[in-house]
């Protein structure tokens, strides 16, 4: 196989690869990015990583994960938080 030569990986290796089970951290990592998905859209895909973050530990205790965990779950799905722009009175002279 022309991938096994170009990445130096044995064929078993590469086959072995292919059919592995998903570790126990990605697991978890998926769980996280599922739910942190949820409470990106039941909050109209406003909040950011700070607010989902409450979600998790109001309504799923048994899920833990940090605040930057979170982040990256959140940056991995292309979730980003809504700022508007807050509107600044100027004085005229």
């Amino acid at each position: 196989m022309r991938i096994c030569n170009v990445l130096k990986a044995s064929k078993s290796g590469y086959y072995k690869h292919l059919n592995k089970n998903p570790s126990a951290t990605e697991q978890k990592k998926e769980v996280i990015a599922f739910h942190a998905r949820v409470f990106y859209r039941e909050s109209n895909c406003i909040y950011g990583y700070r607010k989902i973050h409450e979600d998790f530990i109001n309504e799923l205790p048994e899920v833990s994960c940090s605040k930057d965990t979170l982040r990256k779950a959140m940056q991995d799905n292309e979730l980003f938080s809504c700022t508007k722009e807050k509107h600044r009175y100027i004085s005229g002279d």
